[in-house]
């Protein structure tokens, strides 16, 4: 039997590619930019063709964080609290998913400490909570900027490019508990 064509594949391409197959993917590097830009595009209205929508307590907002964190390319499946669309809309389930599943180790702060992690950037995540049982209570996704100077988006009430101080500090709406979570 004659084939049509040949395909020569070069040595050097081929265990390249058999490195990207056997490489676990929590190895990779997050997208960091794609997350942003799915942040930039949803903060303000639903992405219901694509995820469910949860109105109530803290669902939304770790529903939207986790989709930022699925544009990109976590996978959230290992973890507990996934939906049928692999989103986590539960604050606690987040913390979990992230701290357990993703490799990740949070850095809590309560409040008067105002020391945030130097190394916050694009990209990861914040989970505001109260120092009295209700640690996990508000999600956010970090879209520019370091450290202190770091600005996030946010459902359950849409919020656009808000620093950490405007979420986190004594006043009467403000959370006194902040858990940050950075992947290297």
């Amino acid at each position: 039997m004659q084939t049509l064509f040949t395909l020569r594949i070069p040595k050097a391409i081929f265990v390249g590619l058999l490195l990207l197959i056997a490489i676990p993917s929590t190895l990779y590097p997050w997208d960091r930019d794609s997350g942003v830009a799915y942040s930039e595009r949803w903060w303000d209205r639903k992405n219901d063709d694509d995820y469910n929508y949860y109105n109530e307590g803290t669902h939304d907002c770790a529903n939207f964080v986790s989709q930022c964190l699925i544009a990109m390319g976590v996978s959230l499946s290992a973890g507990p609290g996934t939906d049928n669309r692999g989103c986590i809309p539960n604050c606690g389930n987040l913390n979990t998913n992230l701290d357990n599943s993703q490799g990740i180790t949070p850095t809590t702060i309560t409040w008067s400490n105002t020391n945030f992690p130097s190394n916050l950037r694009k990209g990861d995540v914040i989970i505001f909570g109260d120092t009295t049982g209700n640690y996990y209570k508000h999600a956010v996704f970090v879209v520019s900027g370091t450290g202190s100077n770091a600005l996030s988006n946010a459902h359950c009430t849409d919020r656009h490019q808000k620093g950490i101080t405007w979420w986190y500090g004594t006043g009467a709406n403000q959370w006194k508990r902040a858990t940050f979570y950075h992947k290297p």
